[in-house]
């Protein structure tokens, strides 16, 4: 049985999809549209019943939910991947902090934004709660350049994110796919496109094809 993956694109749940990909191993892919509801589905609660992101099934039906248990278990899993230091005492450093970055900076401020309706169920309340999760002046960005992520920009609810333009990217792999199958020579590391997205350039950004090429085109080389 291959793992499955339960994620949503633009959340944290992007950094155990990095994990996966760091250690090497072949898993589904299963996204879980919070807007519209997904983790409440009777199919994904039969998962994971906190109804919530993210969610590995491991190869013998077993699931592992939350974060830092899921990068924990991928770490001690496969360990020539070093992904955790070799001393208890430094392995629970990395712990701490990661803790932290998901239960304190990731649900006291990413949550209070974008789930307001978790904490504050009238309406009448959400602007607070956004409030409550922008105090200290704590900058937010995302690692996806989905609509989403634009409007949010664009609401000031997140600071910028990172777009890879995956319909570009695609076009830049089967380039060198095609140079491969014609027995071309490659450079070691092959380019794709990638900008940062803030509220400075995202109507800029906000465009598709040839228009998205000139843009790209026009940005200084970094």
């Amino acid at each position: 049985m291959t793992m499955k993956f339960y994620m949503t694109p633009g959340s944290c749940s992007t950094g155990i999809h990095i994990l996966l990909e760091e250690c090497g191993l072949v898993f589904e892919a299963y996204i879980v549209n919070l807007l519209a509801g997904d983790q409440h589905r009777k199919d994904y609660l039969a998962i994971n019943p906190k109804g919530s992101i993210p969610a590995l099934v491991l190869d013998d039906g077993s699931a592992i939910t939350e974060f830092s248990a899921i990068a924990w278990w991928l770490a001690r899993s496969y360990p020539k991947r070093k992904l955790l230091p070799e001393s208890v005492a430094d392995e629970v450093q990395v712990l701490s902090v990661t803790n932290y970055a998901v239960h304190t900076l990731h649900t006291q401020g990413f949550a209070r934004i974008f789930t307001t309706e978790r904490f504050a169920p009238s309406s009448s309340d959400h602007e607070s709660v956004k409030a409550q999760g922008r105090q200290d002046k704590v900058v937010v960005f995302g690692t996806d350049g989905i609509s989403d992520a634009y409007a949010s920009i664009r609401a000031g609810e997140l600071t910028g994110t990172v777009d890879s333009f995956p319909v570009l990217t695609g076009e830049v792999a089967m380039e060198a796919a095609l140079r491969l199958l014609g027995k071309q020579e490659l450079p070691r590391v092959v380019s794709t496109p990638q900008a940062l997205i803030t509220k400075d350039n995202v109507e800029s950004f906000a465009v598709k094809g040839d228009a998205l090429r000139k843009v790209l085109m026009a940005q200084p080389a970094g």
